[in-house]
């Protein structure tokens, strides 16, 4: 189903508040990262080294951390400054659906309230847990006000440990949705897609997108999830994974358990989870060019028609045969 929207037209140029912003934002969440891979990895390579299996743990996930922050500040800059020239590109031109300055727009159905629900309660539990996890870590420089807002590290750890536990019966539930609805629609006979399985085109895909990124060639046909949003996603798991079974154990048997490594997984882990958050998936959600200040689909479940044909045109021709 689809509803019918309408805006005045707005150009974009180079200088404009919004692309300004987006490229603040850039910058802040790249330094950051960027000082961190300084202060907490590259520093302490030159620092008296006692080689232990707990240390060669903790070295792996600074430089896992590392790598791929690299990875976000590249890959971003490449994205940000090809939005930035299409956009300009695009300015130069009248578009010919325009009419006195309004432009209509189709509003198309991308998420169900089910998974917008489902986004809600992940950003919530995940928030809530960096926040009461982080403020103990921290505990000694500016994690103490923290605690004793929350009332105390008992209180602060009750928080944590309620938080991990409805961030796993959202795991748990999440799974068990599509697993059954793909079986279901499957035993009747109905289309059952998992549009978040990889598949051997997402190599492709990206190859084929940093061309196009670069100035050379098409960009690739999506469908509903791009090679960016299912590495985001299965990410998430990953990650949950890794902080789950760690914090499991830690809480069952302390944290000198096992020579300290789940303490080590636990936190390393959560660490790299956050700045892949901020400098990947905040970006390429709200923070880019095209999106920032905030993208509000995580809420409203909907995209125009032309942002759809724009990033997933293979799933926008779905929608219009099946006359969703």
């Amino acid at each position: 189903m689809q509803r019918t929207l309408s805006r005045k037209n707005e150009t974009t140029p180079i200088l404009s508040p919004r692309n300004i912003g987006s490229i603040l934002a850039f910058v802040i969440i790249s330094g950051l990262g960027l000082a961190w891979l300084f202060f907490f990895v590259v520093i302490p390579i030159f620092a008296p080294i006692q080689y232990t299996l707990q240390y060669e743990v903790s070295l792996f996930f600074d430089l896992l951390t590392a790598i791929l922050i690299l990875f976000a500040v590249v890959y971003n800059s490449i994205n940000m400054t090809s939005q930035l020239a299409r956009n300009r590109s695009a300015n130069s031109s009248v578009e010919s659906e325009e009419k006195n300055g309004v432009v209509q727009m189709q509003s198309v159905k991308r998420f169900s309230l089910n998974q917008r629900i489902q986004h809600v309660w992940l950003i919530v539990t995940v928030g809530i847990c960096a926040l009461t996890g982080f403020d103990q870590y921290y505990f000694d420089s500016w994690g103490r006000p923290v605690v004793l807002f929350l009332g105390g590290l008992p209180e602060n750890m009750n928080l944590h440990l309620l938080a991990a536990f409805f961030l796993g019966v959202l795991v748990v539930y999440h799974f068990t949705y599509y697993a059954v609805s793909y079986v279901g629609k499957r035993l009747v006979g109905q289309p059952a897609r998992l549009g978040m399985i990889p598949s051997r085109n997402e190599v492709s895909d990206f190859f084929a997108d940093m061309k196009f990124m670069l100035g050379s060639g098409s960009r690739p046909k999506f469908a509903k999830y791009s090679y960016v949003q299912k590495f985001d996603y299965w990410s998430v798991y990953w990650g949950i994974g890794i902080l789950g079974v760690p914090g499991i154990i830690l809480w069952a048997y302390g944290y000198s358990t096992l020579g300290g490594l789940p303490f080590i997984f636990h936190t390393k882990e959560a660490i790299l989870a956050i700045f892949w958050i901020w400098m990947f998936h905040f970006y390429h959600t709200h923070l880019s060019p095209a999106k920032f200040p905030v993208n509000w689909t995580f809420l409203t479940g909907r995209l125009t028609e032309k942002e759809m044909l724009e990033e997933h045109p293979l799933e926008l021709d779905r929608i219009k045969a099946d006359g969703e």
